[in-house]
């Protein structure tokens, strides 16, 4: 995980620039395979690089076509460049404007995003993120912003969709990117509190993986 904040907090341009060079080679490449290898919750990687890229084929093969995982279907699809599983689509949108855990689905959403050819597909994501408050406003009820997991993966999406899709989200909170980098800032330099925890670890990855591997 901080491994992941320090390139984060790379890729979005903090001003406080500092070297990064061994937290790359530790998450290159970050693939939507080694996204979905964290968010499935699988040992840690060992052994040679021929074993690794043939579990990493094994873990394609088997995400693409079976139900390991919400959404791990579309996003190795996505990854191979084939169309995403359009039931598991529209289980990902259903209801999720009543959903107080909905950043558990737009992490996934906004992944599929970044990789689909589906323009159908991104175009239906889109519609449902748009309206969709990204932070605590005034009168806002529903939705869980303020845990270490729900706060990353909340941010990492506002600021993926934003700077690929300008005007698209309704809500245009100015202070996100202060937001954002001190959040790395602290979870790089003093670490993660959910760090033990192996419901939400994998939560707090998606965002900050998303991150690494789109932002711009």
């Amino acid at each position: 995980c901080r491994s992941a904040a320090a390139v984060a907090r790379h890729r979005t341009n903090d001003e406080d620039q500092f070297p990064v060079e061994t937290n790359m080679q530790l998450l290159q490449p970050t693939t939507a395979l080694t996204w979905c290898f964290f968010m499935i919750g699988f040992a840690s990687v060992s052994g040679n690089l021929s074993d690794y890229e043939s579990r990493q084929t094994q873990l394609r093969d088997l995400a693409k076509t079976n139900n390991v995982h919400r959404g791990a279907k579309s996003i190795v699809r996505s990854y191979l460049n084939q169309d995403v599983d359009q039931g598991e689509i529209a289980s990902l949108l259903g209801g999720l404007e009543q959903d107080q855990d909905a950043a558990m689905r737009i992490v996934i959403l906004t992944r599929i995003c970044m990789l689909t050819n589906d323009e159908s597909a991104r175009q239906s994501i889109k519609d449902k993120l748009a309206p969709i408050p990204f932070w605590l406003e005034p009168g806002e009820t529903v939705f869980v912003y303020w845990t270490e997991n729900q706060q990353i993966m909340w941010m990492s999406s506002a600021w993926l969709l934003r700077e690929n899709y300008p005007g698209l989200l309704q809500y245009n909170e100015p202070t996100l990117r202060a937001r954002l980098l001190h959040y790395l800032r602290l979870k790089d330099e003093y670490d993660f509190f959910e760090f033990f925890s192996s419901v939400y670890t994998p939560y707090t990855l998606q965002g900050l993986l998303n991150l690494a591997d789109f932002c711009v």
